[in-house]
């Protein structure tokens, strides 16, 4: 399996995310109502994984399974939402944020990464 081209989507998934979230904070269009956050949110995530995905195929050359992308999106999610909410005033401290992101996604891309490589058919015993 291609470990290194996954640990790679994981700092992709990270950046996008990043971005996504600091273009919401800063229009403020993630923060009008309860619902336009949840929509946002979603959005965020789904597209991020979107954007991954069409990357990986175009540029990469191997298409990854969906179940990864979205589930290494739900859970690097977190840890930049909450770099953003409880971020300073507008500046350039902001783009700590991909720090966050970038290292968040290679994190929760090793168990996944591993998990694969042991579901490679040279692995499996028949």
């Amino acid at each position: 399996m291609k470990n290194k081209e996954y640990l790679v989507l994981g700092f992709s998934l990270g950046f996008v995310m990043t971005t996504m979230m600091l273009v919401a904070v800063f229009t403020k269009i993630a923060f009008s109502t309860f619902l336009a956050v949840i929509i946002s949110f979603v959005v965020i995530m789904g597209f991020s994984a979107y954007l991954v995905k069409q990357f990986s195929i175009k540029k990469l050359g191997f298409n990854p399974p969906i179940t990864y992308l979205v589930s290494v999106t739900i859970l690097t999610f977190f840890p930049i939402f909450g770099s953003a909410a409880g971020g300073p005033d507008f500046g350039f401290e902001w783009l700590t944020l991909y720090l966050v992101g970038c290292v968040a996604g290679v994190i929760w891309s090793i168990p996944f990464t591993i998990f694969m490589s042991d579901l490679t058919p040279e692995n499996l015993d028949s």
